[in-house]
């Protein structure tokens, strides 16, 4: 089946602006190892409601599951993401104990620590595709109105964690707010085929559900880590993430003509396929480049990031390719990411199903 290139870009384009915020949007402490977005200008926060772009990559990776969802998929998919981040848990294994030799086991588990921190999505996403078969059983049920189930989950958690500060609660938002994005993403094809208002409603309605939630009920504006701010919307999601999917999808349907005939030609072609080679690799390794260059510069960190990522990018489009192959002897009927078609096809009995040769991310 021939690829979607408006997807490929989300993705790409989602894990490249992470990689960028972090480089280049906020400064490095070298005393706690963190980065921290500058938040001296007024109104800079409103950044972030475009910045934080992770519910992007769920979303997209929500459809493409959806279309190669099949008896054995769940297993298949979350032995290839670990394979993924095999080099960068190796190669920091063998790092941190040299650290932990020269400076100790406190300097070189905070150094560890920083490097890693990119696995928390892949935590997450790693958690989704465990879940796809729920996932799935709710979407077959329920269509959108499994997005307003998961939704009124969020605020009950929202109102039990800071409404009656009970310990411990939000991290139930971890799961729901992920899983809502993800979700999302399984009706992409009906919101790209649906007129340009449904796209101005969704956008309407994330802004004046952000804009609420700061200004009538105290949330922080930021929806990225600050360290100023009273609460995370993040650490764990609050339902500011989830006004700000209805906003990201809202942008998703209005971009998406323009995007699709800036996409079609084969120079932009050639792009996409770089990008989604390598631009897993970057995200994975940029942030152990950004303390390579912290004691080197940037030029011996930007060669080193260069080699690692042109070598597991080999390697992950190897490892795709050979998915691809498997999909395309298996695959029988196409799934569109929409609430209708799915119900209509299931697994066969002995094992084929309708998978697709789109890539999962």
């Amino acid at each position: 089946m021939k690829r979607d290139r408006y997807l490929d870009a989300l993705r790409a384009g989602s894990l490249l602006v992470v990689v960028a915020w972090h480089w280049f949007g906020t400064t490095l402490d070298p005393s706690t190892y963190s980065t921290r977005p500058s938040v001296s200008a007024p109104g800079l926060f409103l950044a972030s409601w475009v910045l934080q772009v992770m519910p992007v990559f769920f979303y997209v990776g929500g459809c493409l599951h959806l279309k190669a969802y099949r008896p054995g998929y769940v297993r298949s998919r979350t032995v290839g993401l670990l394979r993924l981040v095999a080099p960068l848990l190796a190669g920091w294994a063998v790092i941190g104990a040299v650290l932990a030799a020269l400076g100790g086991l406190e300097w070189a588990r905070s150094t560890v620590e920083f490097a890693l921190s990119p696995l928390w999505f892949l935590a997450v996403y790693l958690m989704l595709v465990a879940l796809l078969p729920v996932a799935v059983w709710l979407h077959r049920r329920l269509g959108l109105g499994a997005l307003a189930v998961l939704g009124a989950v969020a605020v009950v958690v929202d109102v039990l964690r800071i409404g009656f500060a009970l310990p411990g609660v939000g991290w139930v938002n971890l799961v729901v707010v992920w899983m809502l994005a993800h979700q999302a993403g399984f009706h992409h094809d009906r919101l790209v085929a649906a007129r340009r208002t449904v796209g101005y409603g969704l956008l309407s309605a994330g802004v004046l559900g952000l804009t609420t939630l700061v200004v009538v009920f105290g949330y922080p504006g930021w929806l990225v880590g600050v360290s100023t701010e009273k609460w995370s919307n993040m650490s764990p999601p609050t339902v500011a993430i989830v006004a700000l999917v209805a906003l990201q999808a809202g942008l998703i349907r209005l971009v998406q003509p323009f995007a699709t005939r800036a996409l079609a030609t084969p120079r932009a072609g050639r792009i996409l396929d770089r990008l989604n080679r390598y631009g897993m690799p970057v995200y994975l390794f940029h942030l152990s480049a950004l303390l390579l260059a912290v004691v080197t510069g940037w030029v011996v960190a930007g060669l080193a990031l260069a080699l690692v990522v042109r070598v597991t990018g080999r390697d992950l489009s190897v490892g795709v390719a050979k998915v691809a192959r498997v999909d395309r002897r298996r695959a029988t009927r196409g799934t569109a990411c929409n609430g209708s078609s799915w119900s209509r096809v299931r697994p066969r009995s002995s094992g084929r199903s309708g998978a697709t040769t789109s890539r999962s991310p």
